[in-house]
């Protein structure tokens, strides 16, 4: 009896042990990429030289965790042969987001879902609190009244992206908060939260990805009880369509009157695909390609000296992870979609079509840690009765 219960100990050990690094890895490359968002650190050469190296150390060390995994020997050669072919795609593209993602994935075997959540929400945290402190140190007053009309960017490139980071702490903790609340008394809570991300922000679409999060709730209630295949079907293919839908508006805006028409109602940003798409050819295993152009003319609104970025996720994913990368981004999402239906998880569901739809106006939804679900695929996961326990 006290040998059995000295090798459950120690087997208790290394599990803590296994999950510490885990958390570890998870916390530091996920607070190193989120104050890589902040202004004052976005362009420092010096910190971008210590991020390549802390990641570098980090992808041996998600390496090791997954080999400490109970994973079979047929496994972990299929493990090796697609880390493989990410990292081989990262070195062309120079983008490292599908090959961290992948091994956060793998290496979140066993690991209980709303726990890793946590850890991202204290990580934005964090890195929000670092950017309204330098902030806070280094607006001016005359800047600081101006920003008070647009809205203000905390420290952060623009408001839409400090909108973002005040949509994500919204959802994440959705996801690991446990606590209650009726229907109604969320959606008035939700509204609040949206309307004061608007004031301080004034940045739209953080606050429609807000209100939409009690909306997709109510839906996927009804759906998953009815047992709905048709909302499934929409559900499960969203992404996919999404690639195709802005992929064909992209190609088609100069000769199309429907892709100019959500041009203008997306605030130029089909235009910007388009000229993304126009400059470079798509790959399958993805390029380095220029972002930002200077001095642009849009034809179609004949409007002079634009300054191009691309805010597309879906496009910047074909154009820049290419095409096999993309796949693969793809049929992740479709069995998040298969295995939170099936457990009923509204949550995950739910959270799954705002990021997907959020794509649509941001770049930042390829990446794992603001697309979160993702964790979901391989991590310790609990069926969701919410709704059934509020009414």
């Amino acid at each position: 009896m006290n040998t059995f219960m000295k090798n459950r100990e120690l087997n208790n050990l290394s599990i803590s042990k296994k999950v510490y690094i885990f958390d570890f890895c998870l916390f530091w490359l996920s607070i190193l990429y989120f104050v890589s968002n902040v202004e004052l650190f976005m362009d420092n050469i010096i910190f971008l030289e210590i991020q390549n190296f802390v990641e570098l150390f980090f992808y041996f060390l998600l390496i090791y965790v997954i080999f400490n995994k109970k994973y079979t020997e047929k496994q972990l050669a299929i493990i090796i042969v697609v880390t493989s072919l990410l990292t081989y795609g990262m070195y062309k593209s120079g983008m490292s987001a599908f090959v961290f993602a992948w091994l956060l994935i793998v290496a979140s075997k066993g690991e209980k879902y709303t726990r890793l959540i946590k850890v991202l929400y204290y990580s934005l945290l964090i890195s929000f609190v670092i950017g309204i402190g330098c902030y806070i140190f280094t607006i001016d007053w005359e800047s600081f009244v101006f920003q008070l009309k647009t809205g203000l960017t905390l420290g952060f490139v623009q408001k839409n992206q400090t909108g973002l980071i005040f949509a994500y702490l919204y959802l994440m903790k959705k996801i690991w908060n446990n606590k209650i609340e009726k229907p109604r008394k969320e959606l008035v809570h939700t509204i609040v939260y949206s309307g004061i991300t608007f004031l301080i922000t004034r940045s739209k679409t953080a606050s429609v990805v807000i209100l939409l999060y009690p909306i997709f709730m109510y839906i996927y209630e009804l759906a998953t009880k009815k047992k709905n295949k048709c909302i499934l079907l929409i559900t499960k293919f969203l992404v996919p369509f999404l690639f195709l839908f802005n992929y064909i508006l992209g190609k088609t805006f100069l000769i199309s009157e429907f892709s100019q028409f959500v041009d203008k109602i997306l605030t130029n940003r089909i235009f910007l695909n388009w000229f993304l798409l126009s400059k470079n050819s798509l790959t399958l295993w993805g390029q380095n390609v220029q972002l930002n152009y200077t001095g642009i003319h849009n034809p179609i609104r004949d409007t002079w000296n634009i300054t191009t970025t691309v805010d597309n996720g879906y496009i910047f994913s074909i154009v820049v992870m290419g095409i096999i990368p993309t796949i693969l981004f793809a049929i992740g999402y479709m069995k998040i979609i298969d295995i939170a239906w099936k457990e009923k998880n509204l949550k995950t569901l739910t959270i799954a079509v705002i990021i997907a739809l959020y794509g649509i106006t941001e770049i930042k939804t390829i990446n794992i840690f603001f697309n979160f679900v993702y964790l979901y695929l391989n991590s310790k996961r609990k069926k969701d009765y919410i709704y059934k326990k509020r009414r």
